[in-house]
């Protein structure tokens, strides 16, 4: 069994996070990812703000869990003030995400 799907059961992988405050009023995180480094990568080539770690938890209204990704990784989507937890349930409410509280 390759090493990745070990860690990964056990919590070991890293979180990545890309912050698209101020222009969106979201933050993508990603965790227990064998793809972190490539995340980040992408996210400040796009000019975003990416770093280690989850999405900071200061004015989190809700999230919508993206679920089980190909590489095995979680992926929610935080979102910030003027959404609220209830437009944000809304946004979750497609049947193919999950709404989570912060």
């Amino acid at each position: 069994m390759p090493v990745a799907l070990l860690l990964g059961g056990c919590g070991l992988l890293p979180t990545a996070s890309c912050d698209f405050r101020p222009i969106q009023p979201r933050c993508q995180e990603k965790r227990d990812t064998v793809s972190a480094e490539v995340f980040k990568g992408t996210c400040a080539g796009a000019m975003w703000h990416a770093s280690d770690g989850e999405c900071p938890k200061d004015g989190q209204v809700g999230g919508c869990n993206l679920g089980k990704q190909g590489d095995g990784s979680t992926v929610i989507d935080w979102y910030y003030p003027p959404e609220t937890a209830q437009s944000v349930a809304v946004m979750c409410g497609n049947g193919q995400t999950i709404f989570v509280a912060p």
